[in-house]
């Protein structure tokens, strides 16, 4: 829950900052930002694992290219979308991440996990269904935002025993860093740099790949991936009332009804997971 909030909160600066510069610059503010953030806990948290491992590089590295690729991806979408919208195009993540959990870890998902995404899908639809005015490319590149971020869900539960994460996570944003500089092959051209450019990518870097990312990579010792996916569904729901009072976006009735029903599709399964485990 912790990680829905900081993600719910990563979509109102991710917004105000797209006018004050291009896609790739506000990408490099994000993640320079969160990196320095980031590294600058390290030295004071205990170690939960280890830190300097052939897993824990493995899992950085990959962790950087969606990491590059998914904030590319939301960066391009929130230029196009609104906050909100892009927030719940985000949460499509659930189902991807139940499948290849599936598939490659042998999660395989309950009931009770179907029934919860199906309530909580219908919510998200009805937040945002039969408007025709949605930008199609927005939308395309926000589903692609979707798909990066839940590979790294499956990726970290399948490798976060025995690893620091607070320690991969600086790891993976600098190696994101560098990712950047090798695609574009060029220094930030200093005019593109501008205060609320900084200020507001350094907003979005705190509330997203630094605390929302490192909250989610926690949840992964105690929940399977499926599950820390569920439960960021309510993101959306978490978004409506930042963006109104920040964007000035006021939430209509089928945004709250909605965010109601998903808020009822996540609590499904995780109430059935919890009467299961207090039975054993």
């Amino acid at each position: 829950m912790a990680s829905a909030t900081m993600a719910a909160a990563f979509v109102v600066p991710w917004k105000l900052a797209a006018p004050h510069g291009d896609e790739a610059s506000a990408v490099l503010v994000l993640l320079a930002s969160a990196a320095i953030l980031n590294s600058l806990i390290v030295p004071f948290t205990p170690s939960d694992g280890v830190r300097w491992s052939a897993p824990a590089l493995r899992l950085s590295l990959v962790l950087a290219v969606l990491t590059f690729v998914g904030n590319l991806a939301s960066a391009a979408a929130i230029a196009r979308i609104s906050a909100p919208l892009l927030s719940v195009l985000q949460r499509s993540e659930v189902l991807l991440v139940a499948v290849v959990a599936w598939v490659t870890l042998g999660e395989r998902p309950h009931a009770l996990f179907w029934v919860g995404s199906a309530v909580a899908t219908l919510g998200l639809v009805w937040m945002h269904g039969g408007d025709g005015s949605l930008d199609a490319v927005g939308v395309a590149w926000g589903i692609a935002s979707a798909a990066a971020f839940g590979g790294m869900l499956v990726a970290v539960r399948h490798a976060i025993a025995g690893i620091d994460a607070v320690f991969v996570n600086a790891l993976r944003l600098w190696l994101a860093v560098a990712i950047w500089f090798l695609v574009h092959r060029r220094l930030p051209d200093p005019d593109e740099l501008r205060a609320p450019l900084l200020f507001y990518g350094a907003l979005t870097g705190l509330f997203g790949p630094f605390l929302g990312r490192l909250f989610s990579m926690k949840s992964s010792r105690y929940l399977e991936a499926r599950f820390t996916a569920l439960i960021l569904l309510s993101t959306p729901a978490l978004s409506v009332p930042l963006a109104w009072i920040f964007l000035g976006t006021v939430p209509s009735g089928p945004e709250l009804e909605g965010a109601a029903l998903m808020l009822l599709g996540i609590g499904i399964p995780v109430v059935g997971m919890l009467r299961l485990r207090k039975a054993l």
